[in-house]
């Protein structure tokens, strides 16, 4: 049972349940031909509904099918229809007949762009990203928020998945046209305003920098700003300062500033480090960094020689993203602590920073925590400490949150096994490593390693386990592991976290957010 709650993918349906969702989502798909729009809606949410409430632990006594792909389509359908319900609010298209009165109030009240884009991104999760029409249905709904560059992106990896598709390739050109003009309209149009709320910072004499995404951040954007996304995310930075103490150093929020960074206004960013000549500590939250601005920041960041603690937290870097900060960190020589949180970096964006960072001799603290990597990711871990050349001094490792699994724990091992691997810390919190798993780092825990901390909580590894480990190896062992006390409650509270589940009625999520 620990296993199945710790895995979001242990869903399960019998073949009677399987056949009733697929009979409601058919009247679904009826009333969408049918242009009942608003009905559609209301049909899909009743079947998502009955699904997640049918969905259960596998069982070997009756015959039983998996409720992810089930799941998955139901998403993708329903997120065409919040779509076509906005547009037909926007006047876009006629208007469509009534749904049935009990679930109206839900669908009015609801931001339909948001909920478009909510099931998109939950179909995306769903798959791990493997699906082309996935990646084009968010296209789509970035594409209705006129956030181009971010639908730009998506078919981009759309194509990667399915290179033949005409309307993909279609869709890409249109996008494209549309990305570049936005681009030109906020230096030509905007850079004045811009460059003087930044100006007031006085960068040059800044030691700690922290950006942090709002929505409708003043004085941008303004009504008439049909330049600007729907979604309205900007950044404002805050006149923080970083704190050191005997425990480590951290950064103290301050009040807002009157600085605004646009994500599409590239020149900003490109001129950002430069100008820091003393920065020592830089924070990005919540701030959609991806579509274009992490490039120029990471430009700054190789020949920075000042910057110790690079924090950028939900900015939606992607896969792209992660290439750009990998090349700086192999020129980069002052960061001291890099931390890449809920970006959205994916297994090939773990596989290219594992594949850089032997080549940074100074980077001491690495967190990778809730980026949807997999075992896949996780494949040159090992050589990140094992290769001959590697010239890692890395010492502080956290990669929680991830779908880690018995597979990439083995890999785990084999890191744990080198001893020339220097790392004191490892935090893997919520991973999905069971009982097999743990057994197979733990046969790598020796006193002649370096490692004094395994952080294992959150993961589906019950209080027989913590007992016999307390109570038989930690008493011989320098290295300090640490359990869940209470295993089943952890990852009950981790599976109904916020954003978990569609929340309808709230607006467009952040980008902390986004897949």
């Amino acid at each position: 049972s620990l296993v199945a709650l710790a895995d979001p993918r242990s869903l399960w349906l019998t073949e009677a349940d399987a056949a009733e969702v697929e009979e409601r989502k058919k009247l679904g798909n009826e009333a969408l031909k049918a242009g009942q729009i608003m009905d559609a809606c209301v049909r899909y949410r009743i079947a998502l509904v009955e699904l997640r409430s049918r969905a259960r632990q596998r069982s070997t006594e009756e015959a039983m099918v998996s409720a992810m792909q089930p799941l998955e389509m139901l998403c993708l359908n329903l997120s065409m229809a919040w779509l076509k319900q906005h547009s037909e609010r926007r006047g876009d298209a006629p208007s469509s007949a009534p749904a049935s009165e009990g679930d109206l109030a839900v669908v009015e009240q609801a931001d339909p762009l948001g909920e478009a884009f909510r099931c998109a991104d939950q179909a995306l999760r769903l798959c791990s990203g493997r699906n082309a029409k996935a990646w084009f249905r968010r296209a789509c709904v970035f594409q209705a928020a006129q956030d181009w560059r971010n639908a730009e992106r998506d078919l981009d990896e759309a194509l990667r998945r399915a290179p033949e598709d005409k309307a993909i390739a279609a869709r890409r050109r249109e996008v494209e046209e549309k990305a570049k003009e936005v681009a030109e309209y906020w230096y030509y149009a905007r850079h004045k305003e811009l460059d003087k709320g930044i100006g007031e910072l006085k960068l040059g004499e800044r030691e700690c920098l922290h950006i942090v995404g709002r929505e409708d951040p003043e004085p941008f954007p303004r009504p008439e700003d049909t330049h600007f996304p729907s979604h309205r995310w900007a950044a404002v930075a805050l006149d923080s300062a970083r704190d050191d103490s005997d425990e480590g150093s951290a950064v103290v929020p301050g009040v807002g500033t009157s600085a605004v960074f646009v994500p599409m206004a590239l020149w900003t960013w490109e001129d950002l480090l430069p100008s820091c000549k003393s920065l020592r500590t830089m924070v990005v939250e919540n701030t959609d960094l991806g579509a274009g601005a992490a490039e120029w920041i990471c430009k700054g960041i190789r020949s920075h020689r000042s910057l110790e603690i690079l924090q950028l937290l939900g900015a939606h870097l992607g896969s792209a993203g992660a290439r750009c900060i990998a090349n700086a960190m192999v020129e980069n020589r002052s960061v001291v602590e890099l931390k890449l949180d809920t970006c959205s970096l994916r297994d090939a964006g773990a596989e290219t920073l594992f594949k850089a960072l032997p080549e940074n001799s100074t980077l001491l603290t690495l967190s990778l925590r809730d980026n949807a990597i997999t075992p896949q990711g996780m494949k040159k871990l090992p050589s990140l400490f094992g290769d001959p050349d590697a010239k890692s001094g890395l010492s502080s490792l956290d990669l929680s949150a991830n779908e880690v699994g018995f597979e990439g724990a083995k890999l785990i091992a084999e890191v744990l096994s080198q001893k020339g691997a220097g790392l004191r810390e490892m935090i893997l919190q919520h991973c999905q490593i069971d009982l097999a798993g743990f057994w197979r780092i733990a046969n790598e825990l020796h006193d002649d390693r370096t490692l004094a901390k395994l952080d294992l909580t959150g993961n589906p590894l019950g209080k027989g386990t913590r007992r016999i480990w307390l109570n038989t190896m930690s008493q011989t062992l320098r290295c300090q592991v640490i359990f869940s006390t209470k295993p089943a409650q952890d990852l009950a509270s981790r599976a109904q976290r916020p954003g978990a589940a569609n929340a309808p009625g709230e607006r467009f999520p952040p980008p902390r957010d986004w897949f």
